[in-house]
């Protein structure tokens, strides 16, 4: 196991990051990079050991490389998908090359979480992976699930680089973009599930909690928006709530509350008739200027220009 000086390592965002990687290798949308490393390619964007801000996945078709995480180097082989947090060190190593093997084939997507919040994915059914994600690094995939993956990525590229000028893009590479992200989240949950079944353990204290706010948070996010609230349903205290919530998922209670509510107001702004008075009304907020400060304040938009946005 080969240690990194942190003190040394740059932290990237990940526009910075794809703006020194060579465009044969990496296609960018919105802040989501796909990346595509074809044996020793020095173009790669994990060439060299960084901080980032972004999820990191990598799905191996061929051959053999070796990717750090933070302090820890994983052999990463075929048919095998590798997961990576953001603001920890990551870096891809040399790839191996036999006959038996093939030259390396390795698909890279790395996303910030404000591009998820762009997409239309109900953040609700992706909150109970959360706990079984802090355990997992890395899943061995079926050829048929290696080969959709890699078709969808293929697609997104596509789309990404010639319907640049189609009347509804955005709409087209958003859609393809969720399809691929659905894929590997419900890979995910599958295997997480059958890893439960096959060595069934005790859940720690921390990851209860998680379980019964992630519960209590779904049942309540529309009326409800203080930690208090949800730190009085599990009798605990709003601060070890806080404090649990962010050592299993790594945001804290309040984050995972306006993610909730924010997306729900998303969604309705987007895809239903209501008024911005009916949406702030449906979401408990006295009023349509209440709601109108929050929602700009989480997303850097008023309720009315998010709903004129392509």
């Amino acid at each position: 196991m080969d240690k990194m000086n942190n003190n040394e390592i740059r932290s990237f965002s990940l526009e910075e990051l794809v703006s020194h990687a060579s465009d044969k290798v990496v296609t960018y949308y919105e802040g989501c990079a796909l990346g595509h490393l074809h044996g020793n390619n020095d173009h790669s964007m994990f060439h060299t050991p960084v901080r980032i801000d972004a999820f990191v996945i990598c799905i191996c078709s061929s051959g053999e490389t070796n990717i750090s995480s933070n302090i820890t180097r994983n052999n990463i082989g075929k048919n095998t998908m590798f997961f990576h947090k953001p603001e920890n060190i990551i870096s891809i190593n040399d790839s191996t090359h036999s006959v038996d093997k093939g030259d390396l084939e390795l698909d890279i997507i790395a996303f910030s979480q404000e591009f998820m919040r762009k997409l239309n994915i109900d953040i609700k059914q992706l909150v109970p992976m959360t706990a079984s994600l802090s355990n997992i690094s890395r899943i061995n995939l079926t050829d048929l699930e290696v080969s959709i993956i890699t078709a969808t990525i293929n697609s997104a590229r596509r789309a990404i680089s010639h319907f640049i000028h189609y009347k509804f893009y955005h709409e087209i590479v958003r859609r393809i973009l969720e399809v691929l992200l659905y894929t590997i989240f419900d890979i995910i949950s599958r295997y997480a599930d059958v890893q439960q079944r096959a060595t069934p353990s005790v859940k720690s204290r921390n990851e209860e909690y998680f379980s019964r706010f992630a519960k209590v948070l779904q049942e309540n996010y529309k009326s409800e928006r203080s930690v208090s609230f949800y730190a009085s349903q599990l009798h605990i205290t709003p601060k070890y709530l806080t404090t649990v919530i962010r050592n299993v998922s790594g945001r804290s209670a309040a984050a995972w509350i306006d993610e909730y509510v924010i997306l729900e107001a998303k969604n309705l702004l987007k895809y239903s008739t209501m008024s911005i008075q009916e949406v702030a009304y449906s979401l408990n907020f006295p009023n349509q200027s209440f709601f109108g400060k929050y929602f700009k304040h989480h997303t850097g938009y008023s309720p009315s220009q998010f709903r004129l946005m392509e």
